[in-house]
């Protein structure tokens, strides 16, 4: 729903409906006694063989995973205290974790390397600065 809420397009009936181009899949996982005995792969949005074309010749990676979504997390969450529950750091009021949050994105992308980039940022791996910035420069940054 979120995503329907965010990216999709409402039509004349006021429903919305993704995007053609957004293919979304979710993967469930069957465990017994703590092992995993099966993996499925549900399609939500598109079409299951734009999702194994995209799979053939993806760089990374030969089935659907959820790793990286989930190292992602992993790392938001270790470096924005905001987001783990149970410690002083965590947001109470919505909009000091949305600040918070926008800064984290922005060091993450801007001014932290990342060692599967060969050091380089984000944005320098996307073509959008060619220097690592300074936390000094992040912040007096404006459009």
């Amino acid at each position: 729903m979120a995503l329907l809420k965010f990216y999709g397009k409402t039509t004349k009936k006021k429903v919305k409906v993704p995007p053609p181009q957004m293919d979304y899949v979710v993967v469930k996982k069957t465990r017994k006694n703590g092992r995993v005995v099966d993996i499925k792969i549900e399609v939500i949005f598109g079409t299951i063989q734009r999702i194994k074309n995209k799979i053939k010749y993806s760089p990374v990676s030969n089935n659907v995973n959820v790793a990286f979504v989930e190292r992602s997390h992993l790392s938001r969450r270790q470096f924005n205290r905001r987001l783990t529950r149970k410690t002083s750091g965590f947001s109470k009021k919505l909009q000091n974790h949305l600040w918070q949050f926008e800064l984290e994105t922005a060091i993450h992308n801007f001014v932290r390397p990342h060692r599967g980039l060969k050091y380089n940022t984000p944005m320098m791996a996307a073509g959008k600065t060619d220097h690592v910035w300074s936390v000094e420069e992040l912040l007096s940054f404006s459009v």
